[in-house]
């Protein structure tokens, strides 16, 4: 049997452990974890530390193998401090690994958890899993090098995080009245969800903004449009304006298995922001939509209903098929039936939804049952969900006449954001879910108040979905509301703990957050509410919220 050794819990909350393997005339297996003491540290803002020690807490852990195929699940515990080992494991099974830890009365408090971890005879493999506070939120490990806003977060396919680009600078400019400059960062960054910690990976060309980032199902990651420098303008309908000249065409790839970035040539559509990209089943990516030029009032009126289609083997980028609508902020996904659906963002008066053949040659309207103008948002907080629906939550609506104003719930005071859910089987075209109309109190969709630029993300088992942050006026005021969908119940609650409903550690908007597939989400960075509440600012912090409902192989 090797020697087992004892592996020192570091930094803010990571856990490392070793997968031991025994050798020798017995084929056993074993995980062996050993966590030592050490107080946790770090701020989840710049001045509130709201993660509870975990000294304090846990007296026990429990460590948990679930196989994948046929098996038994394993589970240990023992004193914080003390090994911990696990056998009668099947050599080859792919394990999903659950560390726990348990408070003085025997409740779970604190989990985290990682998958595919295969066994092998005579063979270490080290195993990092990072703890947080069940119902909760607790810090990353590490902040950002950066403080970012209006950047993006893809999920890689060994579960790591690539943030790419965003505003990093915010300052006051003379070019308008009450105006702040925006300037984009090149930085491309990854975080490490075993241990909380981000570090940088590459630079792009040109710093980036409004841009959108999507994996290919080879595990690289696509880079396209956006602006390198924009004005907040109060003073515009729309209140984020590129600068002229700003705009990029320039089509990026980054490759996770040399941490480069190629430059692909150019969008034959032109430069573009606000738009969007999904990555279809065939192996393309289209990009479609956005805007691609500024004009005066800036209120998009001058986006495109062009796309483009790039392959992922041949690397080239070629024109698309054309939309039936010119769209920006709206959101693009394809369903598991293989079809890719188109919603909001239009700005003239066809307001429907739109739909991508299987070929990719062609868009088409869709006579959406229950879809009207309202619900025609902008710049919503969108998902897809249990492989067939999709959700959209607050978002702006544009009137005739190119104002903006925030969508507010159906049905319900003005004080509620609205909540919609696209179910594509209902009739030929689908229709649009607004939950039971008879419920006053609570809302059953709505959330808690009107906001734009939000993030909607699927949690657990695909059925919930978590609606954060966002703007809550036009003149970029970020709040701090977290709301959680439940399609089971056809509700939308306040994710609550012991102390109360829980809410961001601080506003944002403009922000990211995404799944790690361990139960877990990653919040990072966006405009955030300068102490005392004069004013905003970036923000280069992340924070973790742990769901109760574990993730199971």
């Amino acid at each position: 049997m090797r020697q087992q050794k004892k592996i020192t819990l570091s930094g803010t909350m990571p856990i490392f452990l070793i997968l031991m393997m025994a050798c020798g005339p017995r084929p056993d297996i074993a995980f062996n974890a050993s966590v030592l003491k050490s107080p946790l540290t770090g701020r989840c803002d710049p001045a509130t530390n709201l993660q509870s020690p975990f000294t304090n807490e846990v007296q026990t852990l429990r460590l948990v193998a679930y196989p994948h195929t046929e098996g038994d699940v394993v589970a240990m515990e023992g004193p914080v401090g003390e090994s911990i080992t696990l056998d009668n494991l099947s050599i080859g099974e792919t394990y999903g690994l659950s560390l726990f830890g348990k408070n003085a009365s025997g409740d779970d408090i604190w989990r985290g958890s990682t998958n595919n971890i295969v066994t092998q005879e005579s063979q270490t493999t080290n195993v990092k899993i990072l703890l947080g506070r069940i119902r909760d939120l607790s810090c990353a490990r590490t902040v950002e090098q950066e403080a970012r806003a209006f950047h993006t977060a893809t999920t890689l396919n060994d579960g790591s995080v690539l943030i790419v680009g965003g505003a990093t600078t915010m300052a006051a400019t003379n070019s308008c009245s009450g105006c702040k400059s925006l300037t984009a960062t090149a930085t491309v960054s990854l975080f490490d969800p075993g241990t909380g910690a981000f570090s940088t990976v590459a630079q792009m060309a040109q710093g980036r903004m409004f841009h959108a980032a999507t994996r290919l199902s080879n595990g690289s990651v696509l880079i396209t449009g956006g602006a390198s420098s924009a004005t907040i303008n109060p003073n515009e309908p729309f209140p984020l304006v590129p600068e002229n000249g700003a705009m990029l065409s320039a089509i990026e790839l980054y490759d996770p298995a040399t941490g480069t970035i190629t430059n692909l040539g150019e969008d034959p559509g032109g430069p573009r922001v606000f738009h969007a990209a999904t990555t279809l089943s065939s192996g393309r990516v289209i990009i479609s939509g956005g805007v691609q030029s500024v004009v005066s009032p800036f209120n998009l009126s001058n986006a495109t209903s062009s796309t483009t289609l790039c392959d992922e083997v041949s690397l080239v980028c070629q024109t698309g098929p054309v939309m039936q609508q010119a769209r920006a902020g709206h959101s693009t996904f394809e369903l598991a039936s293989g079809l890719t659906f188109v919603w909001g963002g239009a700005v003239g008066t066809s307001y429907q939804m739109e739909r991508l053949d299987q070929n990719a040659s062609a868009f088409s309207l869709l006579t959406v049952a229950a879809m009207s103008a309202s619900r025609n948002l902008f710049f919503a907080a969108t998902a897809a969900y249990n492989d067939n629906r999709l959700l959209a939550a607050g978002g702006l609506v544009r009137n005739n006449d190119g104002s903006f104003e925030l969508a507010t719930a159906d049905y319900y005071s003005t004080a509620r954001g609205p909540l919609y859910v696209y179910v594509p089987e209902h009739g030929t075209a689908g229709g649009i879910s607004v939950g039971n109309t008879q419920t006053a109190d609570p809302p059953p969709f709505a959330i808690l108040g009107p906001v734009f630029m939000g993030q909607a993300t699927p949690i657990g088992d695909g059925s919930r979905v978590m609606i954060t942050g966002g703007f809550g006026s036009l003149d970029l005021t970020p709040v701090a509301h977290m709301a959680l969908f439940d399609e089971s119940q056809l509700s939308v609650f306040e994710p609550a703990n012991d102390v109360g409903a829980l809410m961001l550690s601080q506003e944002r908007g403009g922000h990211t957050a995404v799944n790690l597939g361990t139960g877990q989400l990653l919040f990072t960075g966006g405009v955030s509410t300068l102490a005392g509440g004069n004013g905003i600012e970036l923000t280069a912090t992340s924070t973790i919220y742990t769901d109760e409902k574990e993730v199971l192989p």
